[in-house]
């Protein structure tokens, strides 16, 4: 059978053994694992502890997130943002050599105006992520995330 060896209320090892009665401080291992803690006959998962980086990090990510998502709700798919692309160099292209409607210029400026948009959107994200990350502080990164 597989059994936990407990040290300073810690499970520090698994081993297979005959019986439990075989070492002191055994415990029966069909639960738990190394680094779990051991406390009047129950196991418990070790705490993960979060780094102020890692924690930072995590923020970020999900501002990219919402970045992310809020493009998508104002654009489209990639691959509707990708047809908007193309489409906006098409009547550029127009514009240019002088072939361009009323009808497509009116376009081109919304699509523009959408282009400005998503720019902007990226722009904040990447400035709100640049500022946790300068964070020094749990009290400074609060603050941010407040603000």
């Amino acid at each position: 059978m597989k059994a936990h060896v407990i040290e300073n209320a810690k499970v520090i090892n698994t081993i297979e053994v005959e019986s439990l009665d075989v070492l002191p401080n055994l415990i029966d291992a069909e639960v738990g694992a190394i680094g779990w803690g051991y406390v009047d006959g129950l196991l418990t998962p070790p705490v993960i502890e979060l780094k102020f980086e890692d924690i930072k990090l995590l923020k970020c990510q999900e501002i990219a997130l919402k970045t992310k998502k809020s493009i998508i709700a104002l654009a489209g798919s990639l691959e509707q943002q990708s047809n908007k692309q193309a489409k906006a160099s098409q009547l550029i292209l127009k514009k240019v050599i002088g072939t361009i409607t009323q009808e497509e210029t009116a376009l081109l400026e919304y699509l523009n105006g959408l282009f400005v948009q998503i720019e902007t959107l990226i722009n904040d994200g990447n400035a709100k992520e640049a500022e946790i990350m300068a964070c020094t502080t749990a009290e400074e990164f609060e603050a941010v995330v407040a603000g």
